[in-house]
């Protein structure tokens, strides 16, 4: 659940009673992310343009870790710091340092002994014991009494290789106890580049990431082991930023009112876009119900939905609204050529009937939307209007050939695969972290959401509000991701007010209004939008 702006991947615990109110460390997290090699790339930027050397680098995110640690934390009288053997570990040891110094309990508990440590990473360690900072080499029996908080600097950026042996004794360590737990730049075991973890990871409770956002933060495993981020720039100078360009961009909130604008008053339904929704074979009339409740919720014109004959009656008693017409007596050829956008896939199954009405709805020109079981005939049969398209991890498994396993360890790669097999399409890769990839080779990353969402019939209000935002007249990407963003932002206000579990999709049907009129939020709910 979102609960301010910071928080953008797992929960967080709020019975340990050490944590400082949420309200007290509201931070702006920058817009762009990058990759492993991007944030290497801005170091050496910072040591050869503006002369900042390793170890002020090093010095700088120790110490922005520790204001970041008592900004996050009440009442801290001791912690634990591990420490690995690189860069990382340098972070930790100089952090070690200023604790000590504030006079604070510090213990390091280090895999690899600090007199085999190189570079900045061996100056931290040298500062450490200086301070008279207590040292012992790791020992999965060893006992932690009235430590306050772990620190993780065991990994960050630098993993490159499996977690074995001590490594992942020490993980596992830290994990089973019950104490909050701070990583410093990523929690160790997570990869920073795509989020997942390959054997084990960290559970923290707060990430502090350092000089840019780490695309591997936002997506995947990693929203279950991150924790709350937060973020230092290192008091780097904002040129040197412009220097590299991000690998992605988060979704932010503003977009939806710069482009959302109050309506004329002299305005008409046919202004405002036809959708014809395709679907809803025995069994799974709700799917385009949901599609067509959520096209109207957004504010386009009308709806019509194709389906079977059965389902015509309890489609319109439940939303009188919407048009419906069975498959049997539609003419595809008037209806079609009055659609701004088609929607093909919720409810479809994989029947005679529903290969018949897929080939009927795309023998046009007409943009479309295509979804669940529309995506395993795309796969058979082609198709070159212009789409979006929304799988989520197994339909997308699907459409590559590959496992679901394989999409979610590489869920950047395996959208960038999609867009070079659908050019003609936009796609968003949902699941927690959903990902859009603009054409521009950018990734667009939206890190609102939560576990409550994943309940039937999400992804059709999804699909329902992207084809109501396109009939409109916004073009294709900017509906695609005015409705991923305003379905998560949704989302976690239904989690807000009653909580995750037990969420259902048409909770999210009554808020959508307040979501696309946001002159409303200026008024009313200050807070709606953050």
């Amino acid at each position: 659940m979102l609960v301010n702006a910071i928080i953008l991947s797992g929960s967080i615990f709020c019975a340990k009673e050490n944590f400082m109110s949420l309200d007290k460390i509201i931070e702006n997290l920058p817009v762009e992310i990058y990759q492993t090699q991007q944030i290497r790339d801005l170091e050496q930027i910072a040591i050869n343009q503006y002369l900042i050397d390793e170890t002020q680098l090093m010095a700088r995110a120790a110490q922005a870790a520790f204001m970041h640690l008592q900004m996050l934390f009440t009442n801290i009288n001791a912690i634990a710091v591990f420490c690995g053997p690189g860069n990382n570990a340098g972070d930790g040891y100089y952090l070690a340092k200023l604790a000590k110094d504030a006079g604070i309990a510090v213990t390091i508990y280090y895999l690899v002994s600090p007199d085999k440590l190189q570079g900045a990473a061996a100056w931290a360690a040298a500062e450490a014991k200086n301070a008279k900072v207590t040292m012992h080499a790791f020992d999965e029996h060893v006992l932690l009494e009235n430590v306050d908080v772990i620190v993780d600097a065991l990994f960050g950026t630098g993993l490159s290789k499996s977690i074995m042996g001590e490594y992942a004794q020490a993980i596992t360590w830290i994990n089973h106890h019950f104490v909050p737990v701070l990583s410093l730049d990523i929690p160790s075991g997570v990869c920073s580049d795509t989020g997942a973890v390959k054997d084990i990871a960290v559970v923290a409770d707060f990430t502090v990431t350092f000089l840019g956002l780490k695309s591997g933060l936002f997506t995947g495993d990693a929203v279950d082991y991150c924790g709350q981020i937060t973020y230092d720039d290192l008091a780097l100078p904002a040129e040197l930023f412009l220097q590299i360009e991000p690998f992605a961009v988060r979704l932010m909130p503003e977009i939806v009112a710069d482009y959302l604008m109050p309506r004329a008053q002299n305005s008409h339904k046919g202004q405002f876009g036809h959708v014809v929704v395709v679907g809803g074979d025995f069994g799974m009339a709700g799917a385009v119900s949901l599609v067509a409740n959520a096209v109207l919720r957004v504010g386009a014109g009308k709806v019509t939905v194709v389906t079977r004959a059965e389902h015509v009656a309890p489609i319109v008693s439940f939303r009188p609204e919407v048009m419906a017409i069975s498959s049997e007596h539609v003419n595809w050829t008037t209806l079609l050529a009055s659609a701004d956008v088609i929607v093909l896939g919720s409810g479809l199954g994989r029947s005679d009937w529903s290969q018949s009405v897929y080939l009927a709805a795309t023998q046009t020109d007409k943009p479309l939307i295509i979804d669940a079981d529309g995506l395993y005939f795309l796969k058979q049969y082609p198709c070159k209007a212009s789409m979006i398209l929304t799988p989520h991890p197994g339909e997308a498994a699907l459409l590559l050939e590959q496992t679901t396993q394989t999409v979610q360890m590489s869920r950047y790669q395996a959208l960038h695969q999609l867009k070079q097999q659908y050019a003609n399409a936009d796609i968003v890769l949902k699941g927690a972290g959903s990902l859009i990839l603009e054409d521009d080779g950018i990734f667009s990353v939206c890190d609102r959401g939560n576990a409550g969402m994943a309940t039937a019939g999400m992804g059709d209000i999804l699909a329902g509000m992207i084809a109501g935002l396109w009939a409109q007249g916004f073009d294709k990407f900017t509906a695609l991701e005015l409705g991923v963003l305003i379905h998560a932002m949704a989302g976690d206000r239904v989690a807000l007010l009653q909580g995750e579990r037990g969420m259902l999709a048409t909770d999210l049907l009554s808020l959508l209004p307040v979501f696309v009129n946001p002159e409303i939020e200026e008024d009313d709910d200050e807070d709606l939008y953050h």
